[in-house]
């Protein structure tokens, strides 16, 4: 992993710092070198949560480490495990937008989550583009990064904002921004 933002967000120390609840736009590649990453450090304190179609995860090597890996179907599992995962110290959320067919509307409900799990440790979702339902939950996050790639714009066409500017976000809900990291 050759990006420094996501040593920090993938490894924190997990004694004195936590990430927060990150979001992370980068092609599959980088998302894979950072996961496995903190596999490598952190293999027994990781919960894995993918969708129906987890490219990421299907492209580890998982012979050598062994963590926990949830599947949601739907955006209400989802849900759930977030709720359930009280004692997980980093939750990585493979984001699969499939997961908000048959509820559009729990995109926000899965922001607010991944924001009140993150007090207690480390939460990632993570993407190699942004869609609408990843749009209504970046307001929550407390850190967006986004390494440009051919993966990381919209399908049909560039990203229409420049690179050196964030995602659009309502910060100052609960009184707190969040850092946006261009790399």
């Amino acid at each position: 992993m050759n990006h420094a933002a996501l040593r920090t967000i993938f490894c924190p120390d997990g004694e004195t710092t936590h990430a927060g609840f990150a979001v992370v736009l980068a092609p599959r590649a980088v998302l894979s070198a950072a996961v496995t990453e903190c596999l490598r450090l952190h293999h027994d304190r990781v919960l894995y949560v993918s969708g129906n179609y987890p490219p990421v995860l299907t492209g580890l090597d998982r012979k050598e480490r062994t963590f926990h890996i949830r599947r949601a179907l739907t955006a209400y599992q989802l849900l759930s495990i977030l709720d359930e995962a009280w004692a997980e110290e980093t939750i990585i959320i493979e984001h699969d937008r499939g997961l908000f067919d048959d509820a559009p509307d729990t995109a926000a409900a899965i922001g607010r989550a991944c924001n009140d799990r993150a007090r207690g440790g480390t939460v990632i979702l993570m993407a190699p583009r942004p869609d609408d339902h990843l749009r209504r939950m970046l307001p929550r996050a407390t850190t967006i990064v986004r390494i440009p790639g051919p993966e990381t714009t919209e399908r049909g066409g560039p990203c229409t904002r420049p690179a050196h500017q964030p995602e659009p976000h309502a910060a100052g809900r609960r009184g707190r921004g969040h850092a946006a990291v261009d790399l």
